[in-house]
């Protein structure tokens, strides 16, 4: 039986069904959005980039639209990647809660 891993998370987090923009190596390419929380997402993609790529994430709701700079943490080809966000602004972080306590209700 394998020891089970202690849940390290400081943030909650919430599944999200939306798609999103990713960008890296100047090229773009769509993801989904599985998972959102105030520290990053997860986002599946067949070909995501490897652990310490750069990325911006652009996520729509409702035509608005998030840019969020990002560093891919947990990349697992063929599902997707995780992302830790970067250099968030205030403002961004309220967006980003925003959401969590919408789509969480």
């Amino acid at each position: 039986m394998l020891p089970q891993k202690s849940n390290r998370r400081r943030f909650r987090r919430v599944v999200f069904p939306l798609s999103v923009n990713v960008r890296c190596w100047g090229e773009g390419f769509r993801g989904r959005l599985r998972i959102l929380s105030e520290g990053g997402m997860f986002i599946d993609t067949i070909h995501p980039p490897l652990d310490g790529t750069e990325v911006e994430v652009t996520v729509e709701v409702e035509g608005e639209a998030i840019r969020l700079d990002c560093v891919s943490r947990d990349h697992e080809p063929g599902s997707g990647m995780g992302v830790e966000f970067v250099g968030l602004r205030e403002i961004e972080r309220g967006r980003i809660r925003e959401l969590i306590a919408r789509f969480n209700s």
